[in-house]
């Protein structure tokens, strides 16, 4: 397991994000279509949308071309959720992506977004109280905080987090035994770590989509 490598500057930086990340909270409901994973917390959403062709198109692909981290470089290229080169135009698989926001994301969007202001309401608790120590060692039963660093399973090498810290993100749609490890975003500076939230994750749809979501 690759191990994260903190100095006292660096530990002092580690933050919760302090809103949802709807283009990564996307490609993990992507992942989680693609790979019929999430169990049955989310086994009404998956038949609910399933049918719908930005899901039905997205998920072969996804078979093919994992959204972590393949469409994700392809969709952090294209600035999607940050201002784009003049001129410039998304590719075909960030613009499906787009549409499998629209048709099976943002109609869940409101649910998502309590449930997971909910989880960063706790670990802001823990941070408060306990410091980044406490938070560190809280987040996930395969996540391990030690001396030695934070050990995070996945692939990769060690990193060590110099001038900036660690931003710690909660997760609707990624399965509970599975966290993802971003080491850098042309976005946020600095790594991210993703980790699911424990609460009951199976999503109402809301009244509306959000207007203008995502750009779009």
């Amino acid at each position: 397991m690759p191990h994260l490598h903190f100095t006292t500057d660096s530990l002092r930086r580690t933050r919760i994000l302090p809103e949802a990340d709807r283009i990564r909270e996307t490609l993990f409901a992507l992942e989680l279509l693609a790979s019929g994973g999430g169990g049955p917390d989310v086994e009404r959403w998956r038949r609910a949308v399933g049918h719908r062709p930005p899901a039905r198109r997205l998920t072969e692909l996804a078979k093919v071309i994992r959204p972590f981290p393949d469409i994700d470089r392809m969709v952090q290229r294209d600035h999607w959720g940050g201002a784009a080169p003049a001129g410039a135009r998304p590719n075909r698989v960030t613009e499906a992506l787009r549409h499998f926001y629209h048709a099976c994301v943002a109609p869940y969007w409101d649910q998502i977004a309590r449930s997971l202001e909910r989880d960063r309401a706790a670990r802001l608790t823990v941070l408060r109280e306990h410091g980044a120590d406490g938070l560190l060692g809280s987040l996930h039963p395969k996540v391990h905080w030690s001396a030695a660093g934070l050990e995070v399973p996945g692939q990769g090498g060690n990193l060590s987090l110099d001038r900036v810290g660690l931003t710690i993100a909660p997760s609707f749609f990624l399965s509970p035994g599975i966290t993802v490890l971003i080491r850098q975003t042309p976005l946020r500076p600095g790594p991210m770590l993703f980790y699911p939230i424990r609460s009951d994750r199976e999503p109402a749809p809301a009244h509306s989509a959000l207007a203008g979501a995502l750009g779009g």
